[in-house]
């Protein structure tokens, strides 16, 4: 995001909305009983539906949508594991927006496809498949490392959970708030060269020794 949108757009983006915060509950089902939760409660309410904000997993979901709504579907699967957060996002805005070449290669979570170019985001942020996204990765690279960008991010936990046991399939978390940083990046460095990836850490550059570390909000 940081690449795609000026600092000031994405103060914009962040802080748009209503005065209705909404709520966000995780459910932990199969994607047909989601489907049939979600047409249960939308059957009955009329003036706000519940929608599916991300796809975590095989069985991890967030719903969103106004606290009333989400209280009704709490009485309904008789749950209180919900937390606050955004409602949504306005395609009015995403559209006003200036969208930049990412500098980095940007992978999209939706269910079909990936592609490249202006992201249509009213539509997207309402049909991101983490799970099939990450299938159309490991099927593309079946023996790779996946190198958390960040520190404490949840989305490690969530490849974990994704990927299981396998051993092809090597997931790297960060923990860049410790102490002894140097010395798990140097391992980290080392793990990585000895499993025959080209890997650098940047403290260990002469080239790179003007940055410096920027703590980016996590997933």
């Amino acid at each position: 995001m940081l690449s795609s949108l000026s600092l000031e757009e994405l103060i914009s983006w962040s802080v748009s909305g209503s005065d209705e915060r909404g709520f966000m509950l995780s459910v932990n089902a199969t994607c047909k009983k989601l489907a049939q939760l979600v047409a249960a409660v939308n059957a009955r309410r009329h003036e706000d539906y519940v929608e599916v904000a991300c796809y975590n997993g095989p069985r991890k979901y967030v719903l969103v949508e106004s606290a009333a709504a989400i209280h009704f579907l709490e009485e309904l699967v008789a749950t209180n594991q919900d937390f606050q957060g955004s409602v949504r996002v306005k395609a009015e805005l995403a559209r006003g927006l200036n969208w930049c070449d990412p500098v980095v290669h940007l992978k999209t979570c939706i269910e079909t496809q990936s592609y490249d170019g202006p992201i249509s985001t009213g539509t997207y942020t309402k049909t991101g498949v983490f799970e099939q996204a990450v299938g159309r990765l490991t099927e593309r690279l079946p023996e790779c490392a996946w190198l958390e960008a960040g520190h404490g991010s949840s989305a490690v936990q969530i490849l974990r959970d994704f990927h299981g046991t396998s051993a092809e399939q090597q997931i790297v978390s960060l923990q860049l708030t410790t102490p002894n940083l140097m010395c798990l990046l140097s391992g980290l460095t080392a793990d990585l060269c000895n499993s025959n990836y080209q890997f650098h850490s940047g403290g260990f550059q002469r080239a790179q020794k003007g940055y410096i570390l920027l703590m980016l909000p996590p997933y």
